[in-house]
């Protein structure tokens, strides 16, 4: 029997934002990632002139390089016990994807790294000739896409949805967890709670758990 579990990477696999980190390191300050991000929650504009925003001020900062990120993607550092529970998940038979509303060139190296078999991002960014920042190809809606993403997984690997293990921490996790019944949530975010199996505080937990 086919075995699948599905990790969120922010917040989840890491304590921080890949996100925030990226923003500020390329040139964002901390004041102003924060005040995108809040009005984006607030509705005060939509997901893509969030990022249209995000890419105005990165490309006038002029730092962000292909080397410069490949480099950056090196720092982000994971939860202390994340390594050793997909290893240990794979020992036991599981297929391990990780799947983010993050950034690929940021994203997948680190996830591979730590073990993962397969990774799904729903943005990317896009350099020019020279290998200078220009753009972020996105697909628009995160929480829909990582649905998107985990419904072709399931049917890929030929297990239904409600057994496939899911491992999230906040809003873009909301819709697969509904779907599956066997969602883990590490942290403490209060509309997942709902939809939760277990609820965990830290990834080693999950050994014990399936």
């Amino acid at each position: 029997m086919n075995k699948l579990i599905c990790f969120d990477f922010d917040g989840t696999l890491t304590e921080k934002s890949s996100w925030y980190l990226f923003n500020t390191h390329f040139g964002m300050t901390p004041e102003e990632d924060h005040s995108l991000f809040h009005q984006y929650l607030e509705n005060g504009f939509d997901y893509k002139n969030w990022m249209l925003e995000i890419v105005r001020i990165l490309k006038e900062r002029g730092h962000c390089t292909k080397d410069a990120v490949a480099e950056f993607a090196q720092t982000i550092s994971v939860r202390e016990d994340a390594q050793s529970t997909i290893t240990a998940l794979k020992e036991k038979g599981y297929k391990v994807i990780v799947y983010s509303g993050g950034l690929k060139q940021v994203i997948e190296p680190v996830a591979l790294m730590i073990g993962a078999d397969e990774v799904y991002t729903t943005a990317e960014l896009v350099f020019d000739e020279n290998g200078v920042f220009h753009s972020i190809i996105d697909q628009s809606d995160e929480m829909h896409a990582k649905v998107k993403a985990f419904i072709a997984l399931c049917v890929r690997y030929g297990i239904d949805e409600s057994e496939a293990v899911v491992v999230g921490d906040g809003g873009n996790d909301l819709e697969i967890f509904r779907r599956s019944k066997k969602a883990i949530q590490i942290g403490n975010y209060e509309p997942l709670k709902e939809y939760a199996w277990k609820q965990i505080q830290s990834l080693s937990e999950i050994k014990e758990l399936i």
